[in-house]
């Protein structure tokens, strides 16, 4: 079990952790929850006073994975094995979830 794990190095210096998830989607069942479409999505919200909005990219940082699944998201670098305690990018239904 476990995916590979590489790192890249961004323009800034820092190393951005790369775990390829593939063998994982291909084995998970996918959930199709499309989005709604602007159209209905502007029509529930007129009238209101406020309107929040949700952060897209830290967002996914916020769910927490199952922990009964977390050994699904483990990953192999030269320093050990991990795995993910938040939902990573990477997964089929991370978008569907958030």
């Amino acid at each position: 079990m476990g995916s590979k794990s590489s790192s890249c190095q961004e323009k800034n210096g820092e190393i951005r952790l790369c775990v390829d998830f593939r063998n994982l989607s291909k084995a998970s069942l996918k959930d199709n929850y499309p989005l709604p479409k602007m159209d209905y999505i502007l029509q529930k919200v007129v009238g209101f006073a406020r309107m929040s909005m949700m952060d897209g990219f830290f967002g996914y940082n916020q769910v927490v994975v199952h922990p009964k699944d977390q050994k699904k998201t483990t990953f192999t670098t030269p320093l050990g094995m991990f795995m993910y305690a938040r939902m990573p990018f990477g997964l089929i239904n991370t978008g569907a979830t958030f």
